[in-house]
């Protein structure tokens, strides 16, 4: 386990942990699902506003595809570290969720169940861009051939920019 990962990881566990801390289990429940989903739309919004335009030094001269690559998965290609930091805080946060969504579904609180467990979809296209390299080479190894190339996309990407 990298230390990106550890470090994704202890960072969810704060917000799960935090979210104990309500006078009572719907408040703790409605806590954590408020949380997650801010983190989630903090981490949007950082990496909608950071992709490199058409005008940035250095993406003009991308094919088409390479273009298409760099946008998807510009912040791992910056900085592959923070990447899989984001995407593992996500991804705990995820499976955190179904935990509290079955625990809702126990107590009969199926609207803040739905959202707790709706999570795992709705974040999962953000955590493949922040750190896409285990998803695309499971892919690839399926034998998706767009997983192939974006993978074989990304390690050039990556190898020009000397990561």
């Amino acid at each position: 386990m990298g230390a990106a990962t550890l470090f994704g990881s202890l960072l969810a566990l704060v917000v799960i942990v935090g979210s104990l801390f309500g006078f009572s289990f719907p408040l703790s429940v409605v806590v954590f699902v408020g949380a997650v989903y801010v983190a989630w739309l903090v981490l949007l919004v950082i990496d909608v506003s950071t992709r490199p335009d058409e005008t940035t030094s250095g993406v003009q001269r991308l094919t088409r595809d390479e273009s298409r690559v760099m946008n998807s998965y510009h912040l791992t290609l910056a900085a592959p570290g923070a990447g899989e930091l984001l995407s593992c805080f996500l991804n705990a946060l995820r499976f955190a969720g179904i935990l509290w969504g079955a625990f809702c579904i126990g107590k009969g609180l199926y609207w803040i169940a739905a959202l707790a467990m709706a999570y795992w979809f709705v974040s999962a296209g953000v955590i493949v861009r922040f750190n896409p390299r285990p998803y695309l080479a499971a892919s690839a190894k399926n034998g998706n051939p767009t997983a192939n190339d974006e993978l074989a996309i990304l390690t050039r990407l990556e190898n020009e920019l000397g990561r």
